[in-house]
């Protein structure tokens, strides 16, 4: 269920791109979500709009939040406004005084931020993005696919190293599924706008002639990767991390794979039993 009223009017503000940002997929999943359940909103609104509004919801961005704590405090706002703050907004800013309501992207951070900003366990849910169905969706050659004995193997381990993930361990891996007699491709993951980087056509199409996703990442806030797997049928297996470095401190609790169930995959130990969890999957 929607945690706002979406009987009201709402605004949506936040940067789908750009320093600060919310990630395109969430800020498109949460507008096509406030769109079939019929709210009224403007996405980015002009002033004229906000003055209007009975919902500021601000996705991402500490000087957006701080703005429209600004914005209610004025004439032209009120105390009956709503702030609704998250994903993708800086702890700090989260949990100073005016936000109602806190998003987070899955149980594990919002229990990381309201173990050290306890007044915000009252007032924060996790809320996940969803993926366009449309566009991740299984190929029309199951069959085929179920007889490929091809995995690809999603690797972070660059961008996640300093996060508490051994590079050494992707070789190892991809190792271990040729002994299994798997074909192995390889998706190294790059922070957006990197020319290492890939596109969401290049991930969807290897995706479609997978038969599994082998996931390698130090923690995920959500997933959105893994959610288009599993949307496209392919099981995943993800090396299992109950910690992580994030800002410099190891912390504990946190997940590569929040929303991995028995349905979409499988948690892998150590490299050693990879073969018999692709048996078992």
């Amino acid at each position: 269920e929607p945690p706002i009223d979406t009987s009201e009017h709402t605004l949506c503000t936040g940067a789908i791109s750009g320093g600060g940002g919310c990630h395109y997929a969430v800020t498109r999943s949460y507008l096509e979500g406030l769109s079939a359940l019929g709210a009224n909103f403007t996405f980015n609104p002009p002033l004229s709009v906000a003055r209007s509004s009975a919902v500021l919801w601000v996705m991402a961005g500490a000087h957006t939040l701080a703005s429209a704590l600004q914005y209610r405090s004025t004439d032209f706002g009120g105390e009956n406004v709503l702030v609704v703050a998250g994903p993708n907004v800086e702890m700090e800013a989260l949990a100073g005084p005016g936000v109602d309501l806190a998003l987070f992207p899955s149980g594990w951070v919002q229990r990381l931020f309201t173990s050290k900003y306890r007044h915000l366990s009252a007032q924060s849910v996790a809320l996940p993005a969803g993926v366009c169905t449309e566009y991740w969706k299984p190929p029309r050659s199951g069959q085929d696919k179920q007889a490929a004995r091809t995995a690809l193997v999603y690797d972070k381990s660059l961008v996640s190293e300093a996060s508490g993930l051994n590079h050494e361990v992707v070789g190892e891996v991809i190792a271990a599924l040729y002994e299994a007699q798997y074909e192995v491709e390889l998706l190294s993951y790059a922070h957006p706008g990197s020319p290492d980087g890939y596109s969401a056509d290049q991930y969807r199409a290897a995706l479609s002639v997978s038969r599994v996703l082998v996931w390698l990442s130090a923690s995920e806030s959500q997933g959105i990767a893994l959610a288009e797997a599993w949307a496209m049928d392919a099981p995943t297996v993800v090396l299992a991390s109950a910690s992580a470095v994030i800002d410099g401190y190891t912390v504990s609790g946190t997940s590569p794979a929040p929303y991995l169930t028995d349905a979409t995959g499988a948690w892998l130990h150590s490299v050693e039993e990879l073969g018999q969890v692709l048996r078992d999957i």
